[in-house]
């Protein structure tokens, strides 16, 4: 098979890869920005690799038509990966990903460069000599324009600029892992460093190359082909390593907490007033309740919040909320006898009755049927034989005093 065909065929199977990675993204239970943000990045990896493969599915005349096209395409998806990469590892040692739209400012060189490849397309058209197996179509491209060379040039240095950026910040963090003696944290930082090395020093290989020779197919093959290698890197190490990406948070938080957030709130008034809104206002109650709500309610932020409750009760909102709900629940399965339990889930906050009893289960160590056929036989004699002790003793007084 020709070289350049086999490639070809690997980069097509890295688009496929790609895009099953940013679906899986999608499926999961719990996602937050940085989720959606790497679900975007393997999309238009996967976009950009179906690109450059794409003419295997095409004869060379209708290749020559759309060619033009998906060489815009192609440099779009190549342009936004470069600002959305630098964004997705600058945000993995942070608590979230919040977009804003300063943030767009760093999409103007993607807009640039489609601007001017489209004015370009729009005057010479599509080439007319293509020979898709030696990839020729982009060596006429290279060799007639040199405005599109100097935009793929101008693209791989743009990358090179974040990357150091983004480099720069991790070698920073790695010092202090090191300097802490955190050496799962160490092995996470050095695996995003070497990704970005590998990156970085492909990419500025071929800007060279580029600059340098007319006839740059083969080193084009390799830049091609990176993007591959990433995205199958990036499962492996993925799949090999589930708990990185849990470590960095782990270790971020960590850090984090570890610059107190609540040196100057009165902790004790907000302990009270946290505990009057579960007891007298009962919030717990509504199934929507979140930290954000809560900490939002007490004139806190939710980091402030989660801290305290850390520190003071030794538990996350999560924990401490199914709490209070299922001790809800436990009076009312004893004071409401008659009562259906699914009722008495809802009414203390649970959106179904499965979720209530896990939540039972894993607290009382029973079922919520079993724990009322168990505390409600023996609570209400002990409750008829309290009531009758005060009449018995008036009584015996009165017999004592009357003989």
């Amino acid at each position: 098979m020709n070289t350049v065909l086999f490639i070809d065929n690997l980069v097509f199977f890295g688009g496929l890869l790609a895009l099953l990675l940013a679906l899986g993204q999608m499926v999961l239970k719990k996602k937050d920005s940085r989720n959606y943000l790497y679900a975007l990045i393997m999309l238009l990896l996967a976009i950009y690799q179906f690109c450059i493969s794409l003419h295997l599915f095409f004869d060379a005349m209708s290749w020559q038509h759309i060619f033009p096209y998906v060489h815009i395409t192609s440099t779009l998806s190549v342009c936004m990966l470069i600002p959305l990469i630098y964004f997705y590892f600058r945000s993995l040692p942070e608590l979230s990903f919040n977009f804003s739209k300063k943030l767009l400012f760093h999409f103007i060189p993607a807009a640039a460069a489609v601007i001017v490849l489209a004015i370009l397309t729009a005057r010479i058209g599509y080439p007319l000599d293509v020979t898709i197996a030696g990839r020729d179509y982009k060596g006429y491209i290279y060799k007639t324009v040199f405005t599109v060379r100097m935009v793929s040039v101008s693209t791989i240095v743009l990358e090179g600029v974040y990357l150091i950026a983004i480099t720069r910040h991790y070698v920073s963090l790695y010092r202090d892992a090191r300097a802490d003696k955190r050496d799962k944290y160490v092995a996470v930082l050095s695996w995003g460093f070497l990704t970005l090395f590998f990156i970085l020093s492909s990419g500025f290989l071929i800007a060279f190359f580029a600059a340098k020779y007319d006839n740059i197919s083969g080193l084009y093959n390799l830049y091609t082909l990176r993007f591959m290698v990433i995205t199958v890197f990036t499962f492996l190490y993925g799949y090999r390593y589930p708990f990185a990406m849990n470590i960095v948070n782990t270790e971020t938080l960590r850090t984090y907490y570890a610059r107190s957030q609540t040196d100057k709130l009165p902790i004790d008034a907000i302990v009270e007033g946290l505990e009057k809104m579960m007891a007298e206002n009962k919030v717990f109650t509504d199934e929507s309740l979140s930290i954000e709500k809560t900490a939002d309610a007490l004139g806190i932020t939710s980091h402030q919040l989660s801290e305290i409750l850390n520190t003071r009760l030794q538990k996350n909102f999560s924990t401490w909320l199914k709490e209070k709900r299922i001790a809800e629940a436990r009076t009312l399965l004893i004071r409401k006898p008659g009562a259906k339990i699914i009722d008495i889930s809802l009414d203390c906050g649970f959106n179904s009755l499965s979720t209530f009893n896990t939540a039972f289960r894993q607290i009382t160590g029973c079922s919520p049927s079993a724990y009322r056929k168990q505390s409600g036989p023996d609570e209400a004699p002990r409750k008829r034989v309290h009531s009758r002790l005060p009449q018995a003793s008036v009584k015996n007084n009165g017999d004592l005093g009357h003989p």
